[in-house]
């Protein structure tokens, strides 16, 4: 996976000096998409969600070096936006997924074609976007000089393990609840989790260049096809909303026959890749990708920088006498 240097940390800048240009970049994008829109109003807003999830993502890295109450506000602020945005694309989602559904009768094909009818009736204007992406730019606008303003309370490194082994601890627990319980809030939640785990190892890329971009590949593929499940959810719980505006309950129910069917097979397919990426514990991932950071701060290139910070720490453990490294130094 190529490394975009521009949405990384950088070794010769602190962390702060890192996350304020990280920031600064993100809310520029929304403000040039308000600015000069796309030829498709969906793609804008998708473009300005995904930087929404972003900076929440850098919020929760950072939480434990901020105050409860910084975070609380700055976190709801961008989750409210991400609500008005998700308004707008929950019809965009279900157009692109009823036609991905598989069909088997002549019933199921008219229950889909009323049902795609009936989302053509779209109730947001191009002009209430218009006013979203505005609103949603303003909301970044201040989350922007929320994080000039602050000072994070420990030393780099501390800040962002903690943040990251919280956040991988609870993709790590609520994988197990999802799997165990299949339910689709449980479901959402790891998604949530995931999605954070996934933009903030893109930040720290660099550190463990080889590592982190397999994972984050396979983050990628997990993402994928949760997000497909999830857009099911969304298809199920706007057809149940207003069953008469989709052919009725009959045709509604038929539709979502074939999207639990689809989505059984989905989830089914998450759990090993799922398991793969959380094998390791939180605090045996966040050790190591700490070592490597020891590394990359201090100018250490690659497997051989690497290499003389493991043989230094063993030989201060007292391994110099023969016994073989460590196996979660390796």
């Amino acid at each position: 996976m190529r490394i975009k240097t521009d949405l990384t940390l950088r070794p010769d800048a602190s962390v702060r000096a890192g996350f304020l240009r990280l920031v600064d970049k993100l809310a520029q994008r929304v403000v040039d998409r308000n600015l000069t829109p796309g030829c498709d109003p969906s793609e804008d807003v998708h473009s300005v969600r995904t930087t929404i999830k972003r900076l929440r993502a850098i919020w929760r890295l950072i939480r434990p070096g901020i105050t409860k109450t910084v975070f609380e506000r700055e976190n709801l602020r961008l989750k409210e936006a991400a609500h008005r945005l998700s308004l707008a694309r929950d019809r965009q989602v279900a157009r692109h997924t009823l036609p991905t559904l598989a069909l088997s009768s002549k019933r199921e094909h008219e229950a889909v074609a009323a049902a795609l009818a009936g989302l053509e009736a779209d109730p947001h204007s191009e002009s209430s976007i218009d006013e979203t992406m505005r609103r949603a730019a303003a909301d970044l606008e201040q989350t922007r000089r929320s994080l000039h303003r602050l000072r994070f309370a420990g030393s780099e490194w501390n800040v962002i393990a903690l943040g990251l082994r919280e956040v991988y601890r609870q993709g790590r627990k609520r994988m197990k609840t999802a799997l165990a319980d299949g339910s689709d809030t449980d479901f959402h939640k790891w998604r949530i989790r995931l999605k954070n785990l996934y933009y903030e190892l893109h930040l720290l890329e660099p550190i463990w260049g080889k590592r982190l971009s397999k994972m984050l590949s396979q983050l990628a593929k997990l993402q994928e096809k949760i997000g497909d499940d999830h857009d099911l959810v969304v298809l199920k719980s706007l057809l149940r909303k207003d069953p008469a505006a989709f052919g009725g309950t009959d045709a509604v129910e038929r539709i979502i026959c074939s999207v639990d069917d689809k989505s059984r097979r989905l989830r089914r397919s998450i759990e090993p890749l799922g398991e793969a990426i959380f094998a390791p514990s939180p605090e045996r991932f966040v050790r190591k990708l700490g070592q490597h950071w020891k590394v990359w701060r201090n100018g250490g290139a690659g497997r051989n920088g690497y290499s003389k910070l493991r043989h230094s720490e063993v030989a201060k453990a007292g391994a110099n006498n023969g016994t073989e490294c460590p196996r979660d130094l390796r």
